[in-house]
């Protein structure tokens, strides 16, 4: 047994040593018990995003991953989830091996040192998946944290067991006026398209082409691309996609979400402006921000109060400045923390 197996082993018994808790890995008959956790801690805690139901149904049946593997849930006496923790691997990135952590603490046994044994259990589960799947040709481990700006608790916690704050990522909402009308502009030579007129696996090399400049890339396989596509939050009716009038070439695409858990908490409804790319041969002619007015506009008419996107605040394509113009403005924000590392003697 490896060093890194090891510590895992011996962050797993110290998690059952905690506070008497009892923990096991989630499973769909733990769905309506997740929920009702999350409510408590969203309550609590207030964040931008929440967790909804059908977001854990999907990942515990997703093929992609393995909640028996990177999943547990800490029970008290009573049989009530009072902890969780979640160390989702990336088994099949190249370059750059992939951990993300997510755990948290019901508010009512916060103090009791909890949520040190998850972060613990969670970095050393991550450690000996890289030392058992690690191969010559792949490069380091990536550990990392998405915390809500409010979170600072969360975001020491992952301080403390080396993780930095690495990127900022801002959330804009773009509120709509009563009286207003969304006005699209027109692009010579471009038209503005239904989701459905274009072939899925077509969007897909054009979105792998598009973000491949982008900080953190990770080329998109057709399978995960489908999975994303068949989610709940996905709203093909709201995403649109462009093309060149004189080939018929695909130049740019736009995808829509609506996360519905989040609406009745910040009270208003709102769709998501969740992914946008331009061919960069096609860049500065405002094929971008058409799309954005055009799915805006969509939105408004099918009842919606506002539109929200996230962006990197380091993007270099200026796409904050593209944002705030068309009326958004932040209202929350993510932290992004990691921690690269090669571990010796790994594969």
């Amino acid at each position: 047994m490896t060093s890194a197996q090891t510590a895992r082993d011996e962050t797993r018994a110290a998690l059952d040593r905690t506070a008497g808790l009892s923990w096991k890995p989630w499973t769909l008959e733990d769905v309506p018990a997740l929920h009702a956790y999350y409510a408590d801690v969203e309550g609590a805690d207030q964040p931008s995003e929440r967790v909804g139901a059908d977001d854990l149904r999907s990942y515990l049946t997703s093929p992609r991953n393995r909640p028996e593997r990177d999943t547990l849930a800490g029970r008290d006496s009573g049989g009530q989830i009072v902890a969780v923790a979640s160390c989702r691997c990336a088994d099949r990135d190249g370059s750059l091996r992939r951990a993300w952590f997510r755990g948290s603490v019901h508010p009512s046994r916060r103090g009791e040192g909890i949520g040190r044994a998850v972060m613990a259990w969670q970095v050393a589960a991550a450690r000996a998946w890289y030392a058992e799947s690690h191969a010559p040709d792949q490069g380091p481990l990536r550990m990392s944290v998405y915390s809500d700006s409010k979170a600072d608790s969360e975001s020491r916690l992952a301080q403390r067991f080396g993780l930095t704050m690495h990127r900022y990522y801002a959330e804009l909402t773009r509120h709509y006026r009563l009286d207003e009308t969304v006005a699209v502009p027109t692009i010579d030579g471009i038209t503005i398209k239904p989701w459905e007129d274009a072939d899925p696996a077509q969007i897909l090399d054009l979105r792998n082409e598009t973000f491949a400049d982008h900080w953190g890339f990770a080329h998109r396989p057709l399978d995960v691309w489908r999975e994303q596509l068949q989610d709940s939050a996905f709203r093909p009716g709201w995403s649109r996609v462009a093309v060149d009038n004189t080939d018929g070439s695909l130049v740019a695409f736009l995808v829509s979400c609506a996360y519905e858990q989040d609406w009745e908490p910040q009270g208003y409804t709102a769709g998501y402006l969740d992914e946008l790319g331009t061919r960069a041969a096609y860049r500065g002619r405002g094929i971008g921000t058409a799309l954005l007015l055009e799915a805006m506009r969509v939105m408004q008419t099918d009842g919606m109060q506002a539109a929200e996107i996230g962006v990197d605040s380091e993007n270099p394509s200026g796409a904050f400045g593209l944002y705030t113009s068309l009326g958004f403005a932040e209202t929350s924000g993510t932290r992004h923390l990691l921690l690269d590392e090669t571990l010796p003697g790994a594969g």
